[in-house]
């Protein structure tokens, strides 16, 4: 298997989505101007991350400038999409009666709908929130109250009610997008989000892609997440398969069986999997040689690192380090 050179470079996924794609989420994100086009980055940079995570895009997003931008995207798109409607934290909104005309079967159609600080408007205008609990920015709370004297204010950051889900501004848009994929892709898959994009604080060191990923394919199995943890702790001195069977209290053969069961490979195959990630996390973000970087992954030789980086990356230590350090020209 060929891990693919991280794509560094964060682009629109404007991609059409196919109805008979049941495990595809789309996110329409539509925003008040050019202003807060960097709040839908941020938000597609979230799903962006969470694909990578995932293996497979499960998560696809578009972006369209200002409501007049819905007439542009399909009916199927809009009863497929997840509608997000992104505006500022210091003015209002503003909108004409026409705007509110597409905006509003949009709006009904939505698989789900999440407003952003002055996002908000346009539906408590139009009457669209049924009398929801939303959140709204403290530069806007009076005035939503006069708007919609039935609206339930929140003065939480964010907020998740029936269909709706908001957020006061910038910083706690892509909190709501991560909660929202979790919502979808499950708790495992927040967790290592939340950590990768540092949404959260964690109380103990975050786990590595590959483990996260790992331990997602054998869907949480008890003793591949015991197999990660002690393997993680002991990749520069690898341990014998017989010994890490004995630390998590099973069986060579049962070890070998859940290997082979939930992540179709053998734990030799599992411990090696970590230890390239390692190899490649050094050769990327540090400067240490080549040879440092086989002792500290726990291979015994550069030929022995070489050998095995060459069949999972399909490039030699040394060119992964040029790249990394001196880009496509090195």
């Amino acid at each position: 298997m060929h891990h693919d050179r991280p794509n560094t470079t964060f682009l629109m996924n404007s991609r059409p989505v196919s109805v008979a794609d049941r495990n595809l989420q789309t996110y329409l994100f539509v925003t008040q101007d050019s202003t807060v086009q960097f709040v839908a980055d941020a938000c597609g940079d979230v799903l962006r991350s969470a694909n990578g995570f995932l293996e497979h895009n499960r998560f696809s997003w578009q972006c369209v400038n200002g409501l007049s931008g819905l007439k542009t995207v399909g009916k199927t798109v809009l009863s497929n999409s997840v509608l997000v409607l992104i505006g500022g934290v210091e003015k209002a909104w503003p909108f004409t009666d026409a705007e509110l005309r597409v905006l509003k079967p949009a709006f009904r159609s939505a698989r789900h709908v999440c407003v952003i600080g002055a996002g908000i408007f346009p539906p408590l205008s139009a009457g669209l929130l049924d009398g929801r609990r939303i959140s709204v920015h403290p530069n806007f709370r009076i005035a939503a109250s006069e708007i919609a004297i039935d609206a339930d204010i929140s003065c939480d950051a964010i907020t998740h009610s029936s269909g709706l889900s908001s957020a006061t501004g910038y910083v706690a848009a892509s909190i709501t997008i991560s909660e929202l994929v979790g919502k979808q892709a499950g708790a495992v898959t927040k967790q290592a989000l939340d950590d990768h994009l540092g949404l959260n604080r964690p109380t103990q060191p975050a786990d590595t892609q590959e483990r996260l990923r790992l331990l997602r394919k054998s869907r949480g199995h008890p003793v591949i997440a015991a197999a990660l943890e002690v393997i993680s702790d002991n990749l520069e001195d690898p341990l014998p398969i017989r010994q890490l069977a004995e630390a998590i209290s099973v069986s060579t053969r049962q070890l070998e069986r859940v290997c082979s069961t939930t992540l179709e490979m053998s734990p030799k195959q599992l411990y090696r999997e970590l230890q390239l990630r390692r190899a490649h996390t050094l050769l990327t973000q540090t400067n240490l040689s080549i040879t440092e970087v086989s002792v500290a992954s726990g291979f015994n030789s550069n030929c022995v690192l070489s050998k095995w980086y060459r069949e999972e990356y399909g490039e030699l230590p040394s060119q992964t380090r040029k790249y990394a350090w001196y880009g496509c020209s090195a």
